[in-house]
């Protein structure tokens, strides 16, 4: 039997119910009235952005704020923002435990401020190496110059993870993971929820993130993905279950062709939905219903 939950901006119960969803995940603005109502009646999370309202600096020297992506090697800002959160951590999923991605322009090549010089220090990274590896790239398109990069951030990720115990996370879908420093073989999560989403809707889309890749990096990703067509969520479905030590469970954009996608990861125990309002019940309905005794077939087939 498979389980469906909902990333949710409308609170809906009663609609909740009807469709036999099980699980809530809110945004950690929603009000906790809404909240401890919740809780009668589903299992809830809520999304935590362990990063939010810090400064990253780009590899052009460009300080910028990007909301919910501050540097990840801001000790004082995982701190700040645990201390404020205001639920049990078992309550948690980490969202934006990352770094910015090729969506985000100029700051995917993020970060080289003083911070990230003395974690890298730290953890056994000399940040000035990278950086001149990464400006090489920039210039020649070759991904090895890449390779150091990637596991710094991919180390100090782990740090994070390390200190903060927090046990469930959204991770990118994984041929897209290392751009970020998300690692599903790292065994510091319970449960990895893989963010499958195909189209072009914005950051850990597949369909953004490529746009915005070029060269070399453009070049091995698409090698990963291939080939995009509709095969491609149960693909990466099977990558983070065959990648992970941690439970995994998918989430998948509600949009186009849901009963396609759903059932190309029927074999999970929990499948989650981005995002439900109240516009989408009604392709909602006609799908997860079925979820429950696992009666959802493929059109394509």
């Amino acid at each position: 039997m498979t389980e469906v939950g909902l990333y949710i901006v409308d609170y809906d119960p009663d609609i909740f119910k009807e469709l036999g969803v099980k699980s809530l995940i809110f945004p950690s603005s929603v009000p906790r009235e809404i909240v401890e109502d919740a809780e009668r009646e589903f299992e809830v999370f809520i999304d935590f952005k362990p990063f939010e309202g810090g400064t990253i600096e780009n590899i052009f020297n460009v300080k910028n704020r990007l909301g919910p992506l501050g540097c990840p090697s801001d000790i004082d800002l995982w701190s700040r923002n645990l201390e404020k959160v205001g639920y049990d951590r078992e309550m948690l999923i980490l969202d934006f435990v990352r770094y910015p991605s090729p969506a985000y322009k100029d700051d995917f090549y993020t970060c080289f401020c003083d911070k990230c010089r003395e974690m890298a220090s730290m953890i056994g990274y000399n940040l000035d190496d990278i950086k001149s590896d990464v400006k090489l790239y920039l210039r020649n398109g070759d991904t090895k110059f890449l390779d150091e990069w990637f596991r710094l951030k991919r180390d100090v990720i782990n740090e994070y993870l390390k200190w903060a115990s927090i046990k469930r996370a959204f991770y990118f879908t994984p041929s897209l993971s290392r751009l970020v420093g998300q690692d599903y073989r790292l065994h510091r999560l319970d449960v990895i929820h893989p963010m499958i989403y195909i189209e072009d809707i914005g950051p850990a889309a597949i369909g953004t993130e490529v746009k915005y890749l070029s060269g070399g990096l453009r070049r091995l990703i698409l090698s990963w993905l291939d080939p995009i067509d509709n095969t491609l969520i149960g693909r990466e479905y099977r990558k983070a279950v065959d990648l992970s030590k941690a439970r995994v469970e998918p989430i998948i954009n509600i949009g186009d062709d849901l009963q396609s996608k759903l059932s190309q990861v029927m074999d999970a125990g929990k499948i989650y939905l981005f995002t439900y309002t109240r516009r989408n019940y009604g392709i909602l309905k006609k799908v997860v219903g079925v979820l429950g005794d696992g009666d959802v077939e493929d059109p394509m087939v």
